[in-house]
């Protein structure tokens, strides 16, 4: 993944040499659905290490983090007035140290304030790695720590990977949950201890809240990750099943403030992120996806994997791109040949970008310039209500780009989806949408558009871009006739037009499991209500009596 990426396989160039002879993992277990929660229903026994005032650990380092495995549970209490625990994690449990199965997950979970809700605080401020508190043995190291070559111990505050003598090579770190964690402050201008120097380090611009090095079976759920170079990484690497990174699930979390502004730590800005993935099968659900730093230019959902799924997340932000989905760099052929590189679903998310413009809604292809490898199948994008807030300025140039494709053989199928420019002032004209502003199709069937929307950017047509279905767009006003269209509410009112307009999915859609029965921001338990036809966009009209929610408020 571009620069990281480039080191760490630099890296393991070097340490080719230096590695003794291990018998190399040749197999893992592929997942026919990815992890729905952290299952320990095949434990006989759950061993529970309790983290806080009064419990048996005051300390991180007081655990034995080396020999944790599955059927474990860390719980972290919270610190009194809002206290942080300033030490750094590594978790290496499960198919890297005892081979386990999918009801046998080690568990890393936050217990929120009983009287606030609070989620314990892992802050990077100041931080120390587990070796360097005084008295205590070390009890686990980065699996690099002995070479001159090392990095991940500055990668992550917490860390997904392997342990010293169980690098890679044994198999991904896996069957992991993190769960209730606030985790914050690993970013540059911040330092931390580290352990074999004992040395003040800064972090770098890369540092991520979570950075996972390589794991298969990954449950992350209801944490909040901010204020980092990246909120969340998640890598694979060199082309080697070993370190192919699967089965992941990203459910509930809150991602912001995270990236770099242009020019701090040498930054561009363009290269650290919200979020940041590669792996094969991955689902992101009932996320909030929040702003990045200011001045800087990072996406809110990166992504580099097969098998991705995008549903029912909330997408409020100065994010330059909310979802760019690019080639495999890392994974490769384990990736971009795998059956679920070439579908895409993208379905129930609100996109909310009031006060922002210039962003882009959604990329598809890929940067590394191999064209061959890049995503040439399908995005299929539904039921999605998306909305920028702001008087047009510049006449018919957009402010906004919806769908831009890096290569000409990939196609959007949209359909039932909202795209509202809303325009702060009563007698303006909102900003400017432009459908396309790359290469490749986009197939449009039931959606509601802006009146003001263009199919291309006016002038900068892309040879060989095609819109098709643009006389199937509603919208002949601009009035979509929303309940409420404050913060995160864009239900259809009783009379909109979006009520029962939307079609039918593709046959892909339909046949993949992926209908879009959630909603955004209640949880993977509420259901999105049924009548005699789907409606337009990521909500379903409600009844006038119906009491409304918002998990998000």
């Amino acid at each position: 993944m571009l620069s990281i990426k480039f080191a760490r396989v630099c890296i393991a160039v070097a340490l080719a040499g230096l590695l003794p002879p291990v018998a190399r993992a040749t197999t893992t277990t592929r997942a026919t659905t990815p992890t729905m929660s952290a299952d320990q229903s095949g434990c006989a026994v759950v061993s529970f290490y309790d983290i806080g005032p009064g419990k048996p650990y005051t300390t991180f380092a007081q655990v034995p983090w080396s020999t944790l495995k599955g059927c474990d549970t860390v719980r972290i209490y919270p610190k009194s007035n809002g206290a942080a625990y300033s030490e750094m994690l590594l978790l290496s449990a499960g198919t890297n140290l005892t081979p386990t199965t999918p009801t046998k997950f080690m568990r890393l979970t936050g217990i929120p304030d009983p009287v606030t809700g609070a989620l314990p605080i892992i802050d990077g401020t100041n931080a120390t790695q587990l070796e360097t508190v005084a008295g205590q043995p070390r009890s686990l190291q980065y699996w690099d720590n002995l070479y001159p070559a090392r990095a991940l111990y500055s990668l992550g505050l917490v860390m997904v990977s392997g342990q010293l003598g169980r690098d890679y090579n044994y198999g991904p770190a896996g069957y992991i949950s993190i769960e209730n964690l606030d985790i914050r402050n690993a970013s540059y201008g911040n330092s931390f201890t580290d352990a074999l120097t004992n040395g003040v380090n800064p972090y770098g611009t890369f540092t991520s809240c979570i950075y996972v090095e390589v794991a298969a079976h990954l449950l992350l759920k209801n944490n909040i990750l901010h204020n980092c170079g990246n909120g969340l990484f998640i890598n694979s690497k060199n082309a080697a099943l070993v370190e192919l990174s699967q089965d992941v699930l990203v459910e509930g979390n809150k991602i912001y403030g995270n990236s770099n502004a242009v020019g701090v730590g040498g930054s561009n800005g363009f290269h650290e992120h919200n979020s940041y993935t590669e792996a094969r099968d991955i689902i992101f659900q009932y996320n909030d996806f929040g702003d990045v730093k200011p001045g800087s230019f990072g996406d809110c959902l990166k992504d580099r994997s097969s098998g991705l799924v995008v549903r029912y997340n909330r997408f409020a932000s100065s994010c330059g791109i909310l979802i760019n989905m690019l080639d495999s760099t890392g994974g490769q052929a384990l990736i971009h040949g795998d059956a679920g590189y070439s579908t895409t679903y993208v379905y129930g998310n609100l996109f909310d970008i009031s006060g922002q413009s210039g962003a882009t809604l959604a990329t598809y292809g890929g940067d590394s310039g191999v064209t061959a490898n890049y995503r040439q199948g399908t995005l299929f994008f539904y039921n999605n209500t998306f909305s920028v807030k702001g008087d047009a300025s510049n006449g018919a140039y957009p402010s906004v780009f919806l769908f831009h494709m890096d290569i000409q053989s990939a196609v959007v199928d949209a359909r039932n989806n909202v795209f509202y420019t809303l325009p702060v002032s009563l007698t303006a004209v909102g900003d400017v949408q432009a459908m396309s502003s790359g290469k490749g199709t986009v197939n449009l069937a039931n959606n509601w558009v802006s009146p003001n929307a263009a199919q291309f950017w006016k002038g900068h047509l892309v040879p060989g871009a095609v819109v098709n279905g643009w006389g199937s767009n509603i919208g002949a006003n601009n009035l979509p006739m929303l309940v409420n269209v404050a913060p995160y509410k864009f239900y259809p009112a009783v009379a909109s037009p979006l009520i029962n307009a939307g079609g039918a999915l593709a046959t892909a859609v339909v046949g993949s499991g992926n209908q879009p029965v959630g909603v955004v921001g209640l949880g993977p338990n509420a259901i999105r209500p049924k009548d005699r036809q789907i409606d337009i966009g990521a909500f379903e009209g409600l009844p006038i009596d119906t009491i409304f929610i918002d998990g998000f408020d």
